[in-house]
């Protein structure tokens, strides 16, 4: 999305946020009892609250001025989530001489749960091929989509005509952000009579990319 600031919140901040990943899920409940449950959303869409993070007058001003920044609801961008921000072994796909571009992914439960990821955390991302770490030269990585490009010696060679192909299972090992927005344009901030300044709640919602 064109609408989106590559920046991140203080980390402090974000370490007292709560919140966590949100489905949406239509429930019907038949005379029987029974239940009919129509899955509307099929990739999570976090919700954070990050005002439980704010610990001095210090972290308000931060947060209003990077609210400011964002104009509101206007632009996205990255937030921490410290009780899911890594991946490891996570399986991508088959390498092989014509299959070299793959959407890094994380997996959760079984039967497993695949979740997208689109703002890995530069400096991060290891791929491996067949458990050996490719050179960070052969290995391209989008960091506002999550797609990885294999290339050079790493990719298998075209084979010979009537000889099947090299295959080599690619797996990755990364840091992740969560690509949000502010929930709300406006932030009210309650001021009492000793001059300290409260912000009852800070909402982040998680963007589709």
């Amino acid at each position: 999305m064109t609408s989106f600031h590559d920046i991140r919140l203080p980390e402090r901040i974000e370490r007292g946020a709560v919140g966590g990943p949100k489905f949406l899920t239509n429930v019907v409940t038949m005379a029987s009892g029974h239940e009919q449950r129509n899955v509307e959303w099929s990739q999570e869409r976090p919700e954070y609250d990050i005002s439980y993070g704010l610990q001095d007058a210090e972290d308000i001003q931060s947060v209003l001025a990077f609210f400011r920044a964002r104009m509101g609801r206007a632009y996205g961008f990255r937030f921490k989530d410290w009780g899911d921000f890594q991946a490891k072994d996570q399986h991508l796909g088959t390498l092989r001489y014509d299959s070299t571009e793959f959407q890094l992914v994380k997996r959760y439960g079984d039967p497993a749960y695949t979740r997208r990821i689109t703002r890995p955390v530069e400096g991060t991302v290891t791929v491996y091929a067949d458990g050996q770490a490719l050179p960070d030269g052969d290995v391209s990585v989008d960091h506002s989509t999550g797609e990885v490009t294999i290339s050079g010696d790493s990719v298998p060679p075209e084979p010979e005509e009537g000889e099947p192909p090299e295959e080599k299972e690619l797996t990755a090992t990364f840091e992740f952000d969560v690509p949000v927005r502010f929930a709300e344009d406006a932030m009210e901030a309650m001021v009492d009579l000793q001059h300290l300044q409260t912000i009852p709640s800070i909402r982040l919602l998680g963007v589709r990319e």
